[in-house]
Formats: C-alpha cells, sequence, structure tokens
C-alpha cells in the first residue's frame, strides 16, 4: 500500500511538471507568435509603400487600384476597437492605429495623383459611413446604451472584423477577371499579397493558441485569398519589357478611339522651291 502511494504521488508530480512545462511552452509560443505577427502586421500596412512611391515619382496611378489603400484603412479601424475593447492593447490595437494613420497618407497620395477622383470620393464616402456606423455602436454599446453585455458587443463587433479583414485580403481579386483577359498580371500588387499571406498564416497560428476564432476563422480564410493571388501572379507574371508591350497595346486603344487613323497627317509645303529654305518638304500637324 506505501509504494502504491508513493507510485500515485510519484505519478502526479510527474503530471504536474509536465503540465507546467506544457503552460511555459505555450507562453513562450505566444510571445513568439505576438512579435511574429506585430512585424508581418506592419509589413502589410507598409506593402502599399512601394506603388506609392512610384504614383508619386509618376505622377500617375498607372495599373495600381486604390480599393486595397482603402480596405487596410477600414480593416485598421475596426480591429484598433476590438482591440481596445478586448484589452489587446500590443499588437493588436498599436499596429491597427499606425495602419490607419499610414494608409490615410497612402490614400491622399493615390487621390492626389489619380484621374478617378470621382470613384474615389465615392468609395471613402461609403466606407466612412460604414466605419461611423461601427463607431457609433460600439460607443453606444459600451456606454450601456443599447443594453448589451461587454461580451455581446465583442461579438457583433468581431463578425464585423471577420467581414472586413476577408473584403481586405480578397481586394486584389478584383483585378482577377483584368488580369486573365490582359494575361497579365502587371495590376496585382504581388509584395502586398506575399506578405499578407505570411502574415496571416502566422495570424491563424495566433488564433489558435488563443483559442480565438474572431482572430483565426478571417485569417484563415485570408491565407488561402493570398495564395490564390500569389498562384494567379506566378502563372501571369509582368515579363522583362513588359512596359513597352503595354506602351503599344495603348497606342493601339488610341489609334482604335479615333477608328484606326494616325494622330497626324502629312501636308505638303505651299512653298515650291524648297532649296530657299531650311525646312523639310512636309510638316506634321497633330490632330
Amino acid at each position: 500500500r506505501r509504494i502504491a502511494r508513493q507510485s500515485q504521488r510519484f505519478l502526479e508530480e510527474e503530471s504536474q511538471t509536465s503540465l507546467k512545462h506544457y503552460k511555459m511552452g505555450e507562453a513562450v509560443y505566444i510571445t513568439v507568435l505576438r512579435v511574429l505577427t506585430t512585424i508581418t502586421a506592419v509589413l502589410v500596412v507598409l506593402a502599399p509603400a512601394p506603388d506609392v512611391v512610384g504614383i508619386y515619382r509618376r505622377k500617375g496611378t498607372g495599373d495600381v487600384r486604390v480599393l486595397p489603400i482603402v480596405m487596410i484603412f477600414c480593416n485598421s479601424h475596426i480591429w484598433a476597437m476590438y482591440g481596445y475593447e478586448t484589452d489587446d492593447i500590443f499588437p493588436l490595437f498599436a499596429e491597427s492605429v499606425f495602419g490607419e494613420v499610414v494608409n490615410l497618407v497612402f490614400l491622399f497620395v493615390y487621390y492626389r495623383f489619380s484621374t478617378e477622383r470621382k470613384y474615389i470620393r465615392r468609395l471613402c464616402f461609403w466606407s466612412a459611413v460604414a466605419l461611423v456606423i461601427v463607431t457609433l455602436y460600439v460607443i453606444l454599446a459600451t456606454t450601456g446604451v443599447t443594453h448589451e453585455s461587454h461580451s455581446e458587443m465583442k461579438t457583433i463587433l468581431g463578425y464585423v472584423s471577420v467581414v472586413i479583414n476577408i473584403c481586405m485580403y480578397g481586394s486584389p481579386l478584383a483585378t482577377m477577371v483584368h488580369v486573365v483577359r490582359t494575361k497579365s498580371a502587371t495590376s496585382i500588387p504581388i509584395v502586398f499579397c506575399a506578405v499578407s499571406f505570411v502574415n496571416c498564416a502566422l495570424w491563424t497560428a495566433f488564433g489558435v493558441g488563443i483559442d480565438d476564432m474572431f482572430v483565426l476563422a478571417p485569417n484563415a480564410i485570408a491565407t488561402v485569398l493570398s495564395a490564390v493571388q500569389i498562384v494567379l501572379y506566378v502563372v501571369y507574371r509582368p515579363k522583362k519589357g513588359a512596359g513597352g508591350e503595354e506602351l503599344l497595346a495603348m497606342e493601339h486603344n488610341a489609334s482604335s478611339l479615333s477608328g484606326g487613323k494616325p494622330g497626324w497627317v502629312a501636308v505638303a509645303s505651299p512653298v515650291e522651291d524648297v532649296s530657299t529654305i531650311n525646312t523639310a518638304s512636309h510638316v506634321s500637324i497633330n490632330c
């Protein structure tokens, strides 16, 4: 009987030691993921930077789409509120506020050099309306006006965060039809897609570690969406010298708008004796 009690005590001690080691390992796992997700989340926020710098240098937006920038801003705002309400100040709240500020600057630069300002204003208006509605709901729920518990409010905010998160990482897919039709992936923000894939994969693992489905589910879906976009880019990746081909395509489109006619015509000079002047025998008149 004494041996049995000693054996039982030994097993209990071993079990407690194993549980302690497991919890320590889990804590290290969560800490490492917090650091990695913070780094990659900042990279996601900064992903549009190369495109925005290019827009500023060439004074035009080219094939760069504004939707991902707007969606990153909206996503950052929603997750900032979710992080604040769940007391996740670092990394969720801090990086989300950073994302709001940075992408507001990106949006300003894009709008400054865009020729589709009416579309941008409409997109920003409806995005702002949605954000104001969600923000007012959170304020009213927090102050008790809606008579909802804090847990219920966080659940609803979590669902909204899921939808916005999926929209953000799926926004580059809006150009999928254009990519397939032109067989060129120049409009796909590959830096954003690649960084998003890594970031979402890490957030998925983080969601598993903290047992939060509102973190796990949208990031798992976003990982798949980012992978699809990367595959699409690999299949239709731009070749070297694609810029010249795109210029020819633009000239072809401009020609087709004028009925296939060139943008200039040759006109004979009214001067018969051209030897007396130092000019060509014809001049070009732009149409």
